[in-house]
């Protein structure tokens, strides 16, 4: 199994990404794991809340890549990453998708960060619709917890993803 940090790849272009992989990916199987910046009693539910939107939106994307989706579902108390782990993709959508992920760990402004909180946005409108069934509900199931405790019944209200 290859292991990647997201971060790593935070400002890599895309087929910098698929040379890395080519190169160093001789496995079937990835093991991607994400930041999560947020911690029980010790952040804002709000920030909880956007820590496992976010993790939920990366779940689906690396999800469509593989019919072999597997993920670990971290307590909102811990401080622990979050690990995806997929087998038999293909190395180019692979690549995509983690250059389209890792811009949403970048700076935080910009072209790419916005681009990024706004697909995650229509994620959320998405699985509030019931338009998709999320790969990872453990993650959505937990946004919606701690979003309920801000929000309360409303949860049309704008987020600052």
């Amino acid at each position: 199994m290859h292991f990647i940090h997201i971060t790593e790849f935070v400002g890599w272009k895309e087929e910098t990404i698929l040379e890395y992989l080519h190169v160093n990916a001789d496995e079937t199987a990835f093991d991607i794991t994400i930041p999560k910046s947020s911690r029980l009693f010790f952040s804002d539910h709000n920030d909880i809340a956007i820590d496992y939107l976010r993790a939920a939106y990366i779940g689906q994307e690396l999800s469509k890549l593989t019919d072999n989706f597997t993920y670990t579902k971290i307590d909102p108390q811990t401080n622990e990453h979050i690990s995806f782990v997929i087998h038999n993709v293909n190395l180019e959508q692979l690549a995509e998708t983690l250059s389209k992920i890792a811009h949403g760990f970048g700076t935080g402004d910009g072209e790419d960060a916005l681009s990024f909180n706004e697909e995650v946005a229509h994620f959320l409108d998405q699985v509030l619709e019931n338009n998709i069934t999320p790969a990872c509900p453990y993650f959505i199931d937990i946004y919606n917890e701690f979003i309920s405790d801000i929000f309360g019944a409303d949860e049309d209200e704008d987020l600052d993803l």
